[in-house]
C-alpha cells in the first residue's frame, strides 16, 4: 500500500477553470432564494408566526 497523506490530489482541472464551462447561469440560485424569502415574508405579515403550519 503506498502512502499518500499529505500530498495534494490533482484533478486535472486548471487555477479558474471549471469541469462545467456552461455551469449555473450567475444569480440563479439567488434568485429561488430572494423568491422564497419575500413568499415568507408576505405569509408571515398576512398569517403572522403560524404562517408555516399551513
Amino acid at each position: 500500500m503506498v502512502d499518500t497523506t499529505g500530498k495534494k490530489q490533482q484533478h486535472g482541472f486548471q487555477p479558474g477553470q471549471s469541469g462545467n464551462p456552461a455551469g449555473r447561469p450567475k444569480g440563479s440560485r439567488n434568485k429561488l432564494g430572494e423568491k422564497f424569502l419575500a413568499a415568507l415574508c408576505d405569509d408571515f405579515g398576512e398569517h403572522g408566526v403560524n404562517a408555516g403550519a399551513k
